[in-house]
C-alpha cells in the first residue's frame, strides 16, 4: 500500500522547523478544524528517495543526470506534482528553450540527490 505522508513546516518554534506526519498524524494534529496551529506549507511525499536515501518531496529541488535521445544533461529542477501525467516530476528546458517534465521516476542514470527546497533555497533556481 502506498505509504502517505507529509512535510510540514511548522512556525511555533522560534526557528521555523518541518515536521514529518503519516495520514493518521495530520488528521489528529492538523485538521482539527482550529486555527491554533501554526504552519504555513505542507509537501508531500512522492514514495522516492535520493542517492543518500533521504525522503524527496514536493518543492524539493534535486540535482542529477537525466538521458535523453539528445544526449545526458544535468538537471537542477523543483518537483511537481503534474495533473497532466498525474505523477511527481521535474520541469526542465533544453538549449532551444523547450520545455519539459520529466518523470521523477524515470530516465535518471543515477539517483538525484536533494540540494535544497522551493521554501528556503530559491536562488537555486536562477
Amino acid at each position: 500500500m502506498r505509504e502517505i505522508k507529509f512535510k510540514i513546516l511548522w512556525k511555533e518554534f522560534v526557528q521555523p522547523v518541518w515536521k514529518i506526519f503519516n495520514i493518521e498524524e495530520l488528521k489528529e494534529e492538523c485538521l482539527l478544524g482550529e486555527d491554533k496551529y501554526n504552519w504555513s506549507t505542507m509537501r508531500q511525499y512522492t514514495e522516492m528517495q535520493d542517492y543518500r536515501g533521504a525522503e524527496i518531496y514536493e518543492g524539493d529541488v534535486i540535482k542529477g543526470n537525466f538521458r535523453s535521445e539528445d544526449g545526458e544533461h544535468e538537471i537542477i529542477s523543483n518537483v511537481i506534482y503534474s495533473k497532466y501525467l498525474l505523477a511527481y516530476v521535474v520541469e526542465y528546458k533544453n538549449g532551444r528553450g523547450d520545455e519539459f517534465e520529466i518523470l521523477l521516476s524515470d530516465y535518471w542514470d543515477t539517483l538525484p540527490v536533494i540540494v535544497g527546497n522551493i521554501y528556503e533555497n530559491k536562488e537555486l533556481l536562477k
